[in-house]
């Protein structure tokens, strides 16, 4: 089973992947148990089934916190939650050069994860840890079958996408 610790009711970038995260671990039939970290200033509206700290009881943890955030994390959990259990960070950085300051955070960790090259190839040169590129889940939301183009107010002929921007 996995630890999932994260912004599960935040509305924040890094929280949908926690939830992301979270959907693929029951789809795939994973046993978890899901922190939510709400050390956030970001909005807390999005409701969420979570354990506390002390109910994490698996072998694996896997943290959907940034590197700046990481230290304190770990300092909120407290040491027995990474005992004899192996860490991975989820982590997303947004310009090519990682800070000194945050380099502190890879001792928390057993290895780093990331979903992008431009964050492979900011963060792997001063990590001291394994940084793995693997994709993000794309959990697919059902449909009604009654729902039709025109009552979204969509055009029946044309090709239609969505891009959202997390500012």
């Amino acid at each position: 089973g996995v630890n999932l610790v994260g912004y599960v009711t935040a509305v924040l970038g890094v929280g949908e992947v926690a939830r992301l995260m979270a959907a693929t671990l029951d789809t795939a039939r994973v046993p978890a148990a899901i922190v939510a970290n709400r050390t956030t200033l970001s909005r807390q509206s999005l409701a969420f089934d979570s354990a506390r700290p002390s109910e994490a009881a698996y072998d694996l943890n896997l943290l959907c916190v940034n590197a700046d955030h990481t230290v304190h994390l770990a300092q909120q959990l407290g040491p027995d939650f990474f005992a004899g259990r192996r860490t991975i960070g989820v982590w997303f950085w947004e310009v090519e050069d990682f800070p000194p300051e945050m380099t502190e955070a890879f001792a928390v960790l057993d290895e780093v994860w990331v979903a992008s090259d431009f964050v492979l190839e900011a963060i792997a040169p001063v990590s001291p840890r394994p940084v793995r590129k693997f994709p993000l889940p794309v959990v697919v939301p059902s449909v009604p079958d009654d729902v039709t183009r025109s009552e979204l107010g969509l055009p029946e002929d044309r090709f239609v996408f969505l891009f959202v921007y997390d500012f």
